[in-house]
């Protein structure tokens, strides 16, 4: 150990470890920047003592295979997560395609419901049919437009869904 004095006080420089020095690197009132080598040490022997040494090698055997095992760990949980978003992105498609086919059986329901309405018309003009035969086709169409909208709006809702689930 040795020491320096400052510009004010005393300062104390103690070596982390034991050793020889080899040099002295700076001289009695001389000026040194910060982080500068004030002494060359030789260390000639390990400092710490075997069975400190053995600690510190099962401990960090004892880290290493618990980060091992936390890393095998998410692994597993990153494979859960993508089986399950996989999972799920079929069963989104699957529904989309059903629903799908429920969008055309319903504009298919649709044209011959506006058909239906039509016909009527012509019918009502000629005196066929009542006024409110007419009435009850024509909420049926409407009836069936609706649900067009609803099959549209839940087909919008899924589209979102599988974009979201492959990005």
């Amino acid at each position: 150990s040795g020491l320096v004095v400052p510009q004010k006080g005393w300062v104390r420089v103690v070596s982390p470890v034991a050793g020889r020095l080899l040099a002295v690197n700076v001289e009695e009132g001389q000026r040194v920047a910060q982080g500068a080598t004030l002494f060359t040490l030789e260390v000639t022997s390990p400092q710490w003592a075997e069975a400190t040494l053995l600690g510190l090698r099962q401990s960090y055997e004892a880290r290493r295979r618990s980060l091992d095992e936390a890393g095998k760990q998410s692994q597993m949980l990153l494979l859960e997560q993508s089986k399950g978003l996989a999972q799920r992105l079929a069963a989104a498609r699957r529904e989309a395609a059903a629903l799908a086919t429920q969008s055309a059986l319903q504009q298919q329901r649709l044209v011959l419901a506006e058909r239906a309405v039509a016909r009527l018309d012509a019918l009502v003009a000629e005196q066929f049919v009542s006024a409110a035969q007419v009435q009850d086709k024509t909420g049926e169409l409407l009836s069936s437009r609706a649900e067009g909208a609803a099959i549209a709006r839940q087909r919008e809702a899924l589209d979102a869904e599988i974009a979201a689930l492959e990005a």
